[in-house]
């Protein structure tokens, strides 16, 4: 790419480039050039979204007289959107930004909301042809087939499934193939449904916006078309075949994320998503949601994400700073806007393998990938408020200069005496030995607080519920019949015993002399290990101390500081913490 020769600089903080694809027919070479224009003077143009692919084998593009060397997954797209009389004229963002100049960059990317949002139509390309010869074929006819063959019976199918409850999955779908020529869910065509949703476009980082911000969409792979509501139908006609027959095999496809990433701004769904502070569209969540996704820079984790989070968190595009500090100033950024801890709930445990500070999750990885557990429960949720540890309390949060360290206020209540695996039974037993039968933190027989303590109390207090594995159980007790492997896998958590005579549930990987911290902001605990040379910290993870979920460390905290307090206020005291000064002098903590 020569670009001191082909890029001009940009005149007006608006302006962008477009590229003109010039018409050709097979066998013609990829010609083009660039013409200025800005984002508000309603020139007509289509934004091509698409998977950069791989670098090798580059392809020439004759663009202002001058070779521009392109991906082969680019080249492919523009000869299949070439025109063979009359121009086109599309922005690239590999073409239309100066790839060289950060400057540019940084600018361009922060623009490329509206980019796409002003398009007359995203085109979205997929790639070419399977190469399982007859596959895409395959993909579109089942695609076809369930738009104008199976959607407008919806209904019909929802009436039929009302009368069928008690049938086996397999005879329902016996049925479902008689009645409406509905292929089964392990059928050619829906497998290769599911490998055309399996292609890198669909899970890469850019693209979610891309799509999201598109006022017309249209889908292309190889020879085939479709429309945006076209691919829309097809998921909601998945999603009803799936409630007929609960076959796990459309699940398969994955169709809460498809769902989340073909949604549109502009429809009823989108509309939803983005309004102010619907938890859907935040920042934390976009942010938990497409961690994982696919990008050659990691920063476009962050970046990518920005202009569809309805939060308006202050964050700029920076390509001249590393990842780890981007991360690290996100998370230091949402703490400061939102006040809350929350965030910490994304973080993997220290593997010693991540150059990012403990304090900061690693988006790169994704949402199955913390301990290698297949689910990982977090105590806390971007969109419910279970716990009220520290009251409204809000968090304030000081980034180092370097991004390496966080600093923030709270409490150093206790530590880790003793850690246990979460087997019911014996772990019961040792217990009981240190506690007899009472726990005296909540006065209640202890038999009731373990029950609470291995679920974390949640939903407040229902004895039939077990978060762990997802479902309803008919006798949890100290001897539950729950697997520990069921429990250990999807929790990842351990049980563990304080000096104060608190149980706790903390991370796994929690090691005695740990600290638990009431940190302000947190609606949990927070396990804190601290370096014995520089005395600062390290996170260890979040953790449940039952009996000391709802405030009662820092109305402590208020009758050790103020000996005459008679806690008479104490329920509206915690509701007013983050509108007056406190009665005593917090902890400061320095993680790194």
């Amino acid at each position: 790419m020569l670009g001191h020769e082909l890029y001009r600089r940009l005149q007006e903080p608006i302006s962008i480039r477009l590229f003109q694809l010039f018409p050709g027919v097979q066998g013609d070479a990829l010609q083009g050039r660039l013409l200025d224009a800005n984002v508000k003077d309603g020139q007509s143009y289509e934004a091509l979204s698409y998977v950069w692919g791989s670098e090798d084998d580059k392809v020439n593009l004759d663009c202002n007289a001058s070779q521009l060397t392109i991906t082969q997954n680019l080249a492919g797209a523009l000869f299949r959107l070439r025109r063979q009389e009359a121009s086109r004229l599309l922005w690239i963002d590999s073409i239309c930004i100066n790839q060289d100049d950060v400057h540019e960059k940084n600018h361009q990317v922060r623009m490329m909301t509206q980019i796409y949002r002003n398009a007359s139509r995203v085109l979205i390309y997929l790639g070419e042809k399977s190469e399982i010869i007859g596959d895409t074929a395959k993909a579109f006819e089942c695609i076809n087939l369930l738009v104008e063959k199976v959607a407008p019976r919806l209904n019909e199918i929802r009436d039929w499934h009302g009368t069928t409850m008690i049938k086996a999955n397999e005879t329902l779908e016996w049925e479902m193939n008689v009645r409406f020529g509905i292929p089964r869910a392990d059928s050619q065509e829906f497998v290769a449904l599911g490998r055309l949703f399996s292609r890198p476009w669909f899970r890469r980082a850019w693209t979610f916006q891309e799509s999201f911000v598109a006022r017309d969409k249209r889908f292309h792979c190889g020879a085939y078309a479709i429309s945006g509501d076209y691919m829309m139908t097809v998921i909601s006609v998945l999603w009803e075949l799936y409630n007929a027959t609960k076959n796990v095999r459309y699940l398969e496809m994955d169709l809460f994320y498809l769902n989340a990433m073909l949604a549109s701004e502009r429809s009823r769904e989108g509309e939803k998503s983005l309004k102010a502070g619907n938890f859907r569209s935040t920042l934390p969540v976009l942010l938990s949601q497409r961690r994982g996704a696919g990008c050659k820079d990691s920063r476009d984790l962050v970046y990518s994400v920005l202009g569809v989070a309805a939060d308006g968190i202050p964050i700029t595009p920076d390509y001249s700073q590393p990842f780890e500090y981007v991360f690290a100033y996100t998370v230091a950024q949402i703490i400061s806007m939102t006040g809350s801890l929350k965030i910490f709930g994304q973080i993997d445990s220290d593997t010693g393998e991540s150059t990012l500070p403990t304090w900061v999750p690693d988006w790169r990885l994704g949402p199955d990938s913390k301990r290698g557990y297949d689910c990982y429960i977090s105590l806390t949720d971007i969109d419910e408020h279970r716990y009220s540890c520290t009251g409204t309390s809000k968090a304030l949060a000081e980034l180092s200069p370097c991004g390496k360290e966080i600093t923030l206020q709270g409490i150093d209540r206790d530590t880790i005496e003793k850690v246990m695996p979460i087997d019911a039974y014996d772990t019961y037993q040792e217990i009981e030995a240190l506690y007899w039968s009472i726990y005296a933190p909540t006065d209640e027989p202890l038999s009731l607080a373990f029950e609470k303590l291995i679920c974390a109390d949640y939903p407040k207090w229902d004895p039939t519920y077990h978060p762990a594995i997802g479902g309803r159980i008919k006798d949890l007790d100290v001897e539950s019949r729950v697997a520990e492997e069921t429990i250990r896998k999807m929790w990842g958590k351990s049980v563990a015993t304080t000096p104060k005579k608190a149980l706790a549930l903390v991370p796994e990987w929690a090691k005695i002399g740990d600290s638990i911290s009431w940190l302000f902001g947190g609606e949990v605990p927070i396990l804190l290990r601290q370096d014995p040379v520089d005395k600062k910290f390290t996170m260890v993870g979040e953790c449940y101390v039952h009996g000391f979920m709802d405030g009662e460390v820092l109305m402590e905290a208020r009758e050790e500081a103020e000996p005459d307090y008679g806690r008479t206020d104490s329920e509206s005291w915690l509701y007013r913490l983050h509108t007056e000064p406190l009665p005593f002098r917090p902890t400061r903590f320095t993680i790194k």
